[in-house]
């Protein structure tokens, strides 16, 4: 179970999996609980510890102490590679050790991939490239299979786990952050993947991926300690950054990321103290999950267009109750940590994307998808931010002092908001 919470991100599996890689005692470990380790040593590897593993891999393979058992640990870990470099270093050991010649056959060792979405690439080019003849190729082939079947299967699982053991939300959130980080300003992008035109790869329908730097000032009292909000979630990165008046930005290490499911935290312990009334940035890469349906938090909904009869599909947010902004951005989620948001969505090209201020640039980013960044908002709550994308018209109009009014519709049913506009023009 360890090593599918690693795989996984669940809690703070991949930092215990690493804590014990560092310190070297993965010898005194189970050998179930290896396999884990090896994991999360193999898992964002730029192939350093893959020569560690592949050295241990040989030595035992040598003398035969560990015999086949740890041989296989050792490839079950190897499989979390997520480096392409790193995979197909792993396939070439694979392939190798394949064959009858060896004394221990790891043959099963392709279809360790079955968890590893990434691998699909890889592991097609590698196919491409072998000849049909070589003995291993169909050992290979039926590896790569089982890598398409668990790619298909490995969102679903994800996402039941996340279903049957975070809660949907709370009214209110009754845990608090402290008071000693302020926010000032959020720079965020979400590309939302849900029905439409563009293509998106298995499993990323009804999910999000973001990234967000949260400038922010620390007050109070020294500690190493960040806390913040963040709601069905996986994070893959993060970074913090201590930003002085002058100078370049310097990296703060941390020593471990603590999650709290169940009130929607996300704690990070760092190796060093920020400094009082220092600024900090921080900087995260995650996905998260859009309800099926209408609901709060972030969900799409359907209709059928008036003038062609399709289905078509929206993306929306709703964050006054229940998941709230945590669910779509990790932040101080909070009515009175105001700040200023700078919001960028990523969308497909035949859609509109809308947010709470006017468009800054719209940019075609080719291959069905476009980019529009949008002005920055006043310092506000984060329960006020709000996206959303779809097949939308405006009616437009100003008023007397001059100021833009739109009012969005799907298209084809402009007519609906006439008096939504007449009114809001006085």
């Amino acid at each position: 179970m360890l090593q599918y919470a690693v795989r996984l991100n669940i809690g703070d599996a991949r930092q215990v999996a690493l804590q014990f890689w560092n310190n070297g005692n993965v010898s005194t470990l189970n050998p179930d609980l290896r396999r884990a380790v090896y994991c999360g040593a193999i898992l964002n590897d730029d192939g350093t510890n893959f020569n560690v593993l592949l050295a241990m891999f040989l030595q035992i393979e040598l003398t035969g102490y560990y015999t086949s058992r740890e041989l296989n640990s050792i490839a079950q870990g190897l499989a979390c590679a997520q480096n392409p470099q790193v995979i197909t270093k792993v396939l070439d050991l694979f392939a190798d050790r394949s064959s009858s010649g060896y004394r221990y056959n790891i043959h099963p060792a392709f279809s360790n991939f079955y968890h590893n979405p990434v691998a699909s690439d890889v592991m097609a080019d590698y196919l491409k490239n072998s000849s049909a003849n070589n003995s291993t190729y169909y050992l290979f082939l039926d590896g790569f299979l089982s890598n398409r079947r668990g790619a298909y299967t490995y969102s679903d699982m994800t996402r039941w786990m996340y279903d049957e053991y975070v809660p949907l939300g709370q009214i209110p959130w009754l845990k608090q952050l402290d008071e000693t980080i302020v926010p000032d300003q959020y720079v965020v992008s979400v590309q939302p993947y849900f029905p439409g035109s563009y293509n998106y790869s298995i499993g990323k329908n009804f999910t999000y991926d973001g990234e967000v730097s949260i400038f922010a000032r620390k007050v109070g009292p020294i500690q190493t300690v960040i806390m913040l909000n963040s709601h069905r979630q996986i994070i893959h990165h993060i970074r913090v950054f201590n930003q002085p008046p002058t100078g370049n930005l310097t990296e703060l290490n941390y020593t471990s990321i603590v999650r709290d499911y169940d009130n929607a935290t996300l704690t990070i312990h760092l190796g060093q103290p920020i400094p009082v009334n220092g600024n900090i940035q921080i900087s995260i890469k995650y996905s998260g999950f859009i309800d099926k349906g209408p609901a709060e938090g972030t969900y799409v909904n359907w209709d059928y267009l008036e003038y062609n009869k399709q289905k078509s599909w929206i993306f929306a947010t709703d964050f006054e109750g229940g998941p709230s902004t945590r669910s779509l951005v990790p932040c101080y989620d909070e009515p009175s940590k105001k700040a200023i948001w700078y919001v960028t969505v990523i969308y497909p090209t035949d859609m509109v994307a809308i947010s709470n201020t006017l468009e800054e640039s719209v940019i075609n980013l080719g291959n069905g998808l476009s980019k529009t960044t949008f002005k920055p908002t006043e310092k506000m709550s984060s329960y006020l931010l709000a996206i959303s994308v779809g097949d939308f018209a405006a009616l437009r109009g100003l008023t007397k002092d001059g100021k833009l009014v739109r009012v969005w519709t799907w298209t084809g049913m402009q007519n609906n908001g006439e008096l939504s506009l007449r009114v809001c023009l006085g």
